[in-house]
């Protein structure tokens, strides 16, 4: 059987209760994992982003939208909050949220703009709707507006997910978040001590908890005082993880309201590109649900009575980018006559129309190569039909859209003398093939090389040089990636991963390099060969020996992007089952149930669902895989998202193994252990027996694991004598 997750033996993936554990000595873990997604795009080509959103119809709406939302008085304020623009890949929807993100804040200097594109967030914490919104948090620091009731939410929120490790600030996310808010607004008392915890490395956990309460208080008060609303007085600290979650919309709420009742003059417009991560999928409408939630509370503000607050109303504004149109209505209270449609407006976004795409390409297009190669903009304006031909669309009359109107200057670029029209195909797919054919033809080395990282879904200059060092690329020097690569190229996008600057290609270009390399089995191979060296970098970086050895900030990164490159060209059939196997027990390894319990549910349900898929629901690897999910979200107390996996990889174990074998005993056990720490102790009691008669029979008396399961039963055996006495009995 494949081994897969941390079961490796008898004793690991084995869950005993909390006495037991104090009784063996065991040593609790010290660190914890921080945010380390990429935040916010720092183009390098901001002249180019700026091309592409020059549409009239589009760029009007959203100037009319902010000069409404900046106007004073409540008859002023946008007549829909919420506004969103909707289209398929390629229409321009990027280009405008940029455009309006670099232009707007000039244009209304009162208005502050919280910024976040979805696309670069891992797909781990895109499907985690708590880290989500921690995002916005950080984008609204960055905009100038600090967040403490959020904050201290997300403070008792990791020390759920990673129970029983010691807080450190310098391994944790809020580190990054106060040194944002440091950057981006005045740090106001009461919350000013709280950046005196940035320097001091050594701080002590519980120093950072008695600050963080304090914290809470004056970030209560303060709500209290500007009547906005009254809060719960309950500590969050006593809260069980769902009640944090669903809690987390509401507070940051009302730090945004509070500030906005603080600073008279401002209004806030957040805005949201790639809104399609949080739809609802696989897993459910969670990350959708709290976004909406939060949204309706800045849209519609209450006072503390639970009226409509006049003051607020009207003062914040959403702009949202997605490929669907938003469909609110399913979340619209049953008879109410307060429905989502009075709030939003959606506007799709559709090809250029001809007239469009002739203006982009004598103008915006040509004044772009202008000043990278002005030799191009000759051949843009002489084969002009050529190019509409090539790039139309022809879905409804003629449209065009902006990538395939660039990939033609790329083709004329790259084939300098050598270009002739008939290059340029008939269709938009044929003129992306024939970019890549002509690639291959005259630049090899470049076209393997681009093919290569398109495998890495984002990379950096050390992937490159890890790469070309390894020989899986070459003919391209170490540390000349950007300058031979990617310079002027319009299909890349760079943005921050990390505190580092990395790059993505545009979603067409990759999924063509991508399907270059199934056209041939020996392409496939050769794939193979190459994600395996991405793999190898990733998991190097991932590894650690010791849970008090974990860094959040080096190691979270590399096991983020690293198992998303593995499940991602798993699921596409690049890497075989064995391999895959093997690629996913080397990146767990060093985690236990604890470490990066915030980021790795997502990851580990993918998995599944992969593992799944690829042996089978009966076999041993799914049950496996299904009791490490179990494990995690045991750990941080999803007691009812446990217990059917566990029941689950159970029933798989006496199914495959047998009654008797050590591994059901561990699934039992540890469906046992779910009961203890629910208070279920009648349930756990025969679990807990079975188990240790599994191991009596199949390990002996004597064995480690054996005195384990006893030392597990009498924990049970003692809870259920100590609820059948009388009070006061000893």
């Amino acid at each position: 059987m494949t081994r897969y997750g941390w079961i490796t033996g008898f004793s690991r993936g084995l869950y005993v209760t909390p006495e037991i554990i104090s009784r063996l000595g065991y040593v609790k873990l010290d660190s914890m994992p921080g945010t380390a997604t990429p935040r916010r795009d720092q183009m390098r080509h901001e002249d180019w982003l700026a091309l592409f959103s020059d549409r009239d119809e589009p760029r009007a709406k959203i100037g009319e939208f902010l000069r409404e939302l900046a106007g004073s008085g409540t008859f002023t304020r946008p007549r829909f909050p919420i506004l969103q623009f909707y289209g398929v890949s390629g229409q321009g929807k990027t280009s405008l949220f940029y455009k309006t993100q670099l232009e707007a804040p000039r244009r209304f200097i009162h208005t502050r703009f919280a910024a976040l594109d979805l696309a670069d967030l891992s797909a781990a914490r895109a499907s985690e709707p708590v880290e989500v919104l921690w995002d916005i948090t950080h984008a609204l620091a960055t905009a100038g507006i600090m967040a403490p009731l959020a904050l201290c939410l997300y403070a008792h929120y990791w020390k759920k997910q990673n129970a029983g490790q010691e807080f450190r600030l310098q391994d944790s996310p809020l580190k990054e978040y106060l040194e944002r808010c440091i950057r981006g607004c005045e740090m106001l008392s009461p919350f000013t001590e709280l950046v005196h915890l940035i320097s001091d490395a050594g701080q002590a956990a519980f120093k950072f908890v008695a600050v963080i309460e304090k914290c809470w208080a004056a970030a209560r008060n303060r709500a209290q005082e500007l009547k906005i609303a009254d809060l719960r007085r309950s500590e969050p600290g006593e809260w069980i993880p769902e009640r944090i979650e669903s809690s987390v919309p509401e507070f940051l709420a009302l730090d945004i309201l509070a500030h906005l009742k603080e600073h008279g003059d401002q209004s806030l417009c957040l805005m949201l590109d790639t809104f399609e991560r949080l739809e609802p999928g696989a897993r459910g409408d969670s990350c959708e649900r709290l976004f909406q939630d939060l949204c309706s509370r800045l849209v519609d503000p209450r006072d503390e009575s639970g009226q409509r607050s006049t003051e607020l109303r009207g003062r914040i504004a959403i702009l949202l980018f997605g490929r669907e149109k938003l469909r609110w209505e399913r979340y619209d209270p049953p008879g109410s006559p307060d429905r989502w449609s009075n709030y939003i407006e959606t506007c799709e976004l559709k090809g250029f129309t001809k007239r469009d795409a002739q203006k982009f390409l004598r103008e915006d297009y040509a004044e772009f190569w202008k000043t990278r190669a002005k030799e191009v903009v000759p051949q843009l304006l002489t084969h002009e039909e050529v190019i509409l031909n090539s790039a139309d669309e022809r879905e409804g009359g003629n449209t065009y859209l902006p990538y395939y109107l660039r990939l033609a200057g790329e083709m004329i670029y790259e084939q300098d003398d050598r270009f002739v029209p008939e290059m340029l195909g008939r269709s938009p797919d044929e003129m992306q093939q024939r970019f890549l054919k002509y690639l291959r033809e005259r630049s090899p080395e470049k076209f393997r090389a681009l093919r290569t990282l398109a495998l890495a879904l984002y990379f950096d200059d050390d992937l490159f040089d890890h790469l070309s060092r390894q020989g899986y690329i070459s003919g391209i020097p170490v540390g000349t990636m950007f300058p031979a690569l990617l310079s002027n190229r319009s299909y890349v996008r760079q943005f921050e991963f990390a505190g580092r600057a990395s790059y993505r290609f545009h979603r067409h270009m990759q999924q063509a390099l991508l399907d270059d390399l199934e056209k041939s089995e020996e392409d496939r191979q050769i794939a193979g060969s190459l994600i395996d060296a991405i793999l190898q970098y990733y998991s190097a970086g991932a590894a650690f020996s010791t849970p008090a050895e974990f860094r959040p900030g080096v190691h979270l990164p590399a096991y983020e992007h690293g198992m998303d490159v593995l499940l991602t060209n798993a699921e596409r059939g690049l890497i075989p089952k064995d391999r895959s196997s093997q690629w996913l027990d080397r990146f767990e390894e060093p985690f236990d149930r604890y470490t990066a319990g915030a980021v790795r549910p997502g990851v580990l349900e993918r998995a599944s669902s992969l593992v799944v898929r690829d042996w089978g629901p009966d076999h041993p690897n799914a049950a496996t895989s299904l009791n490490n999910l179990a494990e995690l979200y045991r750990a941080q107390g999803g007691y009812a998202q446990a217990e059917p996996l566990y029941r689950r990889a159970l029933a798989i174990w006496e199914k495959a193994l047998g009654p008797d074998h050590p591994y059901t005993a561990i699934s039992v056990n540890n469906l046992g252990a779910l009961y203890y720490a629910q208070g279920r102790y009648e349930q756990a009691e025969p679990l807990y027996q079975r188990a240790l008669a599994i191991r009596e029979k199949v390990l002996g008396p004597d064995h480690p694991n054996t005195a384990l399961a006893r030392a597990g039963y009498a924990a049970v055996r003692q809870a259920l004598d100590d609820r059948s006495r009388p009070d006061g009995a000893t």
